[in-house]
């Protein structure tokens, strides 16, 4: 496999420094170790994405104060993030399964709420892309094993071999890199979701637009859960998380195999996935339906996927010449922790490498002696916060994914929001 860095200043004598995987956390470890003129390579199966492609939908992730915007504003990008957060409102409506709206914030000011300014996971891409030098990105790579070489580096490759003195895997759950430091395999949840783009929503449907809020809208109830966000021009990215533990896990997993006519039908209609819900949601549910079959054909195919999860207290022992990141290193349940703890993952990488390269003069020699305490600590800091959001995470679905979601999940906020207030978290005064 050819190696580009990103300086033509890599001499032999220089660490080198590959990153596995292209997500949010990868490309936040590049921009900062960019800003330190240390070079490094991340591979990417993906092919680049396109502008057009970038413009698509693509679900939307909130940053958080202390992990996620504390990451952008080390990068640099706190001003060219703000316009990117104003297709979704940081708020929720919650709603019972019959369509009820049980919680809503959407009326409160600003001020009111703690700071999670929602972005497009593409647009999130784009911005950090951007900052990244040209040609430090292998795209359509294949990283298909990563293991010791006889002189205590790494290899990585698809089509050859290439030597590091570091790899940081932040290639996701299903990563390459992390056998090389656990033996620990994701663990099924059993849940599948589906997602569903409603395109022009609030000028072409200005009553659903109302009911459903111009931040994110949540129906709980018989074990499922409908997620609606804003997204890239006005449109509503709808979310399907059908349970396995309720629909079986077969009649789950069968609605991504069948036409998208079929499987409206199924879902509307089985008692067991949304039948027994109201006409509001099911009607809801049936317009995501009608638009993405006029996008696609009746023809067309869900896509689906499975939420997965690596165990509650994963860690490794530490090596000094490869380390984990993201959903690599502790992929959970849905919490809106995913992105900002990848994102704080690579902050505290970045310091650590840093710091090594500068005690080192950026040379080979003594370079992984140097960085291995520091890294070290650096991993106990990402178990520690890992293990204690993946519990929360865990706690948190239960509820919603409970028999009674909806209330369920109100008792769930109102104490998550009373930790956060003794805690003194939140307030406008995190954008800046």
């Amino acid at each position: 496999m050819a190696d580009k860095t990103n300086t033509n200043t890599s001499a032999a004598n220089q660490p080198r420094i590959a990153i596995a995987g292209g997500g949010p956390g990868a490309l936040t470890l590049g921009v900062l170790l960019s800003q330190r003129n240390i070079p490094f390579t991340i591979y990417e199966l993906r092919p680049r994405p396109t502008e057009a492609q970038l413009d698509e939908p693509s679900g939307s992730l909130d940053l958080h104060d202390g992990s996620g915007l504390d990451a952008i504003r080390a990068c640099g990008l706190f001003d060219q993030f703000l316009p990117y957060t104003t297709d979704c409102e940081d708020s929720m409506v919650l709603t019972d399964m019959s369509g009820a709206v049980v919680h809503s914030d959407s009326a409160k000011s600003q001020e009111d709420k703690s700071w999670r300014p929602e972005i497009a996971r593409n647009n999130i891409t784009r911005l950090l892309l951007g900052a990244l030098p040209e040609g430090c990105v292998q795209w359509g790579t294949k990283v298909v094993k990563v293991e010791n070489a006889p002189v205590d580096g790494t290899t990585t490759g698809e089509e050859g071999q290439a030597w590091y003195d570091l790899v940081i895997g932040a290639d996701g759950a299903w990563s390459k890199v992390r056998p090389l430091l656990s033996q620990a395999k994701v663990e099924l949840s059993g849940v599948q979701w589906f997602p569903l783009v409603i395109p022009s929503f609030s000028s072409r449907f200005p009553e659903w637009s109302e009911y459903t809020g111009r931040g994110m809208f949540l129906c709980l109830g018989n074990r499922h859960m409908l997620c609606s966000m804003r997204g890239v021009r006005d449109c509503a990215y709808v979310v399907l998380s059908i349970n396995g533990a309720r629909a079986g896990n077969e009649a789950a997993q069968a609605l991504g195999t069948i036409p998208l006519a079929e499987a409206k039908q199924r879902v509307l209609g089985d008692e067991a996935l949304l039948g027994a819900h109201g006409d509001k949601i099911k009607d809801f549910v049936g317009l995501a339906f009608d638009e993405q079959i006029k996008a696609q054909g009746e023809q067309g195919r869900l896509q689906a996927a499975q939420l997965v999860a690596l165990p509650q207290d994963h860690r490794w022992d530490h090596r000094p010449h490869a380390t984990l990141i993201g959903d690599a290193a502790h992929v959970m349940l849905p919490s809106g922790e995913g992105v900002n703890l990848a994102m704080l993952d690579a902050l505290d990488v970045s310091r650590a490498v840093g710091e090594a390269w500068t005690a080192v003069g950026g040379r080979r020699k003594g370079f992984q002696a140097a960085l291995s305490p520091l890294l070290k600590k650096c991993e106990e800091g990402m178990h520690a916060r890992a293990q204690k959001e993946a519990a929360e995470s865990v706690a948190m679905n239960n509820v919603m994914l409970g028999p009674d979601g909806a209330q369920g999940m109100v008792k769930f906020m109102e104490e998550m929001m009373a930790r956060m207030q003794a805690a003194g978290a939140g307030g406008p005064g995190g954008r800046k």
